[in-house]
C-alpha cells in the first residue's frame, strides 16, 4: 500500500463501519483523493474492490469482500508491529518468524512482563 498510515487510521476506527480510506489533497482550488474502498463510487477517483460494482454484486458480498480485504491489511500491520516489538535480538536469535499479535489490549501488559523478565535475566 502506498499510504501506509491509512492502516494506522484504520486500525484507530477498528469497530466502525469504515467502507474507504483515502488521502486527500487540494491543489489549484480541486481536491483530489487517492486511496481504496469497498466500491467504486464512495469518493471521487477511488477506486473499489475489483469486480465489486453495486450495481452487479449484492450489498453483503462487498462487505465480506471489503471485510476480508481490510482483515489481511491489519493482520500485515499487527506481524509488522510484533517483529518489531520483539526487537532485534529475537531476530538474531532466529525467533524472526512474524506471529500474529495478542488481543487488543495485551501488548502493553505482555511488553511490561518481557521487560520484568528480561530486567530477572540481566540481574
Amino acid at each position: 500500500m502506498r499510504d501506509p498510515q491509512l492502516l494506522a487510521y484504520l486500525m484507530a476506527e477498528r469497530g466502525r463501519n469504515v467502507q474507504a480510506l483515502a488521502n486527500v489533497s487540494l491543489a489549484n482550488g480541486r481536491a483530489k483523493f487517492s486511496g481504496k474502498s469497498s466500491h467504486k463510487g464512495l469518493l471521487p477517483d477511488v477506486g473499489g474492490l475489483p469486480g465489486m460494482n453495486p450495481n452487479k454484486v449484492p450489498p453483503e458480498q462487498i462487505a465480506a469482500a471489503w471485510e476480508a480485504e481490510t482483515g489481511r491489511w491489519l493482520h500485515g500491520l499487527q506481524m509488522l508491529a510484533a517483529a518489531y516489538h520483539r526487537g532485534p535480538r529475537a531476530r538474531a536469535a532466529g525467533r524472526g518468524c512474524l506471529p500474529q499479535l495478542p488481543p487488543d489490549d495485551a501488548l502493553p501488559a505482555r511488553r511490561a512482563r518481557d521487560h520484568d523478565s528480561r530486567a530477572e535475566e540481566d540481574a
